[in-house]
């Protein structure tokens, strides 16, 4: 078969969106399909064995759909996929014209609140919907989504050996990491609640320090909220990290924690975690987890077994969680063990082949024959 995607961004090196979108042309490739993209932006990393069509920032704002249209047809192209709501209307004019349906992938902020239904979609020019996450789906459900165009297919990751830390935590303090954006839009991520959960937790557990990983604006007002709290000493910002450097600091960690908050008001403009996949990434490297019980990572945290699922507003639930955990080093290692077990069973991007099946069906993607 013939596919081809409409994106904004794909890439490895770019947020979590944009490595889902990658993988998944990735592990089509790998299956035999021919595949053709057409990057929004431009901002994408070079996937071999897919075909690129240029994107022209002056052109394409008028004729975006014809050369769409012209490329899809010269190519014979079987399958059409949206990978963002803010292209739907773009591919759903393809469509029309190539008749040939297409699948929607949606994932977290870009479809919740009211963002889905104001797009008010034509179900017939869907093959599927793919969504990310039980949240997701319930959101885009709540706004008129079919549930019998709806498939799931979460973020994977890389499960095997060579992706695991090798380094041993040798540290004598109690390291809790987050590990996330910190520009303005992220701010819902949670590292200013955990902030200032620190000075209730530090007066059980006197070894507490909090690592920091990402940049950002925020992390500005986030050091001045640290001294305002009287915690500057046991809040580092350690800014971006290579992969490797970041193998390294999870593991020398203790628990991750990254309490992310959702928030539908305004309804327009969405708050939370569509998924997240830095709960997997530290549930590989043999973290305990702490997270949010509401959003994406829901599907990852199972509460009281790899690590606790807490009201990501509560200052006494986050510091509890936290101090159980440093109570109790056989909890820590149950914890752990299971962390790394669920990721490898539910999440190991070996499960790929499998999700996409439906993908791979080309009957299901006629409207009509021209």
């Amino acid at each position: 078969m013939k596919h081809l995607f409409v994106a904004n961004k794909i890439g490895r090196a770019w947020g979590g969106l944009e490595r889902y979108n990658y993988e998944m042309l990735k592990c089509l490739r790998m299956h035999g399909e021919e595949l053709f993209s057409y990057v929004h932006t431009n901002n994408t990393d070079d996937l071999e064995g897919v075909d690129l069509l240029p994107y022209h920032k002056y052109i394409d704002r008028l004729l975006i759909g014809k050369r769409l249209e012209l490329f899809a047809k010269r190519n014979k192209v079987d399958a059409l996929h949206c990978m963002h709501l803010r292209l739907s209307k773009i591919v759903e004019k393809l469509s029309e014209a190539t008749g040939k349906k297409y699948n929607l992938f949606v994932y977290g902020r870009d479809c919740w609140g009211v963002r889905f239904k104001k797009y008010n979609l034509d179900y017939e020019k869907i093959a599927k919907i793919i969504s990310i996450s039980d949240y997701t789906t319930e959101q885009i459900v709540s706004q008129g989504a079919r549930p019998e165009k709806i498939i799931q297919i979460p973020p994977l990751i890389d499960t095997s050996e060579s992706q695991e830390s090798s380094y041993e935590n040798k540290e004598k303090d109690f390291i809790l990491i987050s590990v996330g954006r910190l520009d303005p839009e992220s701010s819902y991520k949670g590292q200013d609640m955990v902030i200032r959960a620190l000075p209730r937790i530090a007066e059980r557990v006197p070894s507490v320090q909090y690592w920091i990983v990402g940049k950002g604006e925020n992390s500005e007002g986030l050091a001045k909220l640290a001294e305002e709290n009287g915690v500057s000493k046991r809040v580092s910002f350690l800014g971006f990290v290579s992969d490797e450097h970041l193998k390294e600091l999870y593991g020398r960690s203790t628990v991750f924690i990254m309490p992310s908050r959702v928030s539908l008001d305004p309804p327009d403009n969405p708050q939370g975690e569509g998924f997240g996949i830095v709960y997997l990434e530290a549930g590989l490297h043999g973290l305990p987890v702490i997270g949010p019980n509401e959003g994406g990572p829901r599907d990852v945290i199972r509460d009281g077994v790899n690590g606790f699922a807490v009201n990501p507003r509560s200052l006494d639930e986050i510091a509890e969680a936290v101090i159980k955990l440093a109570k109790s080093e056989g909890l820590r290692k149950e914890m752990a063990a299971n962390a790394k077990r669920i990721v490898k069973e539910r999440f190991s991007l070996s499960l790929l082949p499998k999700y996409i099946e439906p993908l791979m069906r080309q009957d299901s993607y006629i409207i009509r024959e021209r």
